[in-house]
């Protein structure tokens, strides 16, 4: 391996963009399947598996032909089967750090997904970019960074600026 796991954390969370379970988007946001937010619920409570990536790499391949019955079927395998995992996406505690994402993520002003964040500061989700992060243990002032020119001033104006919104 390159980097040892102990240099870098991923840490997910959810942030579905539907209205039924997220009020920090949009009310329009909302297909109403209840798709997205189950799909972030069983997501939660495959956390603490191995699995967790591949299953959520696989809804995500899914894309729109996502449904209910399929994440049962890629995530109940992984869970302690298909009533267990149901139990955990309908608990309140599954419920309650869903709202601990959501509220995590408003508190970077996010503006799309995913939010990524290093030492607390966001980054854009960009491989190579976090990877050379990773490399220099997140330390800015690394010397490989030394030799890259500065950043353009457009790159610190907000992207919205003059937009009415």
């Amino acid at each position: 391996k390159i980097i040892a796991p102990s240099k870098f954390h991923v840490e997910p969370r959810q942030f579905p963009l539907d209205y039924e379970c997220n009020k920090a988007v949009s009310p329009g946001m909302s297909d109403g399947t209840g798709v997205r937010c189950m799909a972030a619920k069983a997501l939660i409570c495959l956390e603490t598996k191995d699995e967790y990536w591949s299953v959520q790499l696989e809804m995500f391949k899914t894309g729109p032909s996502l449904t209910k019955e399929k994440i049962l079927e890629l995530a109940a395998p992984h869970y302690k089967g298909n009533d267990a995992l149901q139990s955990c996406i309908q608990s309140e505690e599954t419920q309650k750090k869903l709202e601990d994402d959501i509220k995590y993520a408003m508190q970077y002003d996010l503006h799309g997904t995913p939010l990524v964040l290093l030492n607390g500061k966001e980054v854009q989700p960009i491989g190579a970019l976090l990877f050379a992060l990773m490399l220099a243990e997140g330390n800015l002032d690394a010397p490989a960074f030394k030799s890259l020119p500065p950043p353009s001033p457009a790159a610190f104006r907000d992207p919205h600026e003059g937009h009415a919104h």
